[in-house]
């Protein structure tokens, strides 16, 4: 079954791997990997919860705050937000 285009605007490219149908949960779980840190680690740089953080990556909060995303972003040390476009 393919994406229709409103779900395709919705997945993001891994800045590791180049694939381009993450969806944010998968892309932030990758990111971590990829940065080779623990839940631990992302809270304490980031303030973001470790808890929050691991509803997010295992797809218990599709929709995360926009402060939230940003701060994991910054922290990733992605540039120029996510395709799609986060609104606060």
């Amino acid at each position: 079954m393919t994406d229709t285009p409103d779900e395709r605007a919705n997945k993001l490219k891994c800045p590791t791997c180049g694939r381009d149908d993450l969806t944010l949960n998968e892309f932030f779980k990758l990111a971590r990997k990829a940065k080779g840190v623990t839940l631990r680690e992302v809270e304490k740089q980031t303030g973001v919860s470790n808890a929050l953080i691991s509803q997010i990556e295992n797809s218990h909060v599709l929709e995360p705050g926009y402060f939230t995303v940003k701060k994991l972003l910054e922290y990733y040390e992605i540039k120029g937000g996510i395709k799609g476009g986060i609104e606060p």
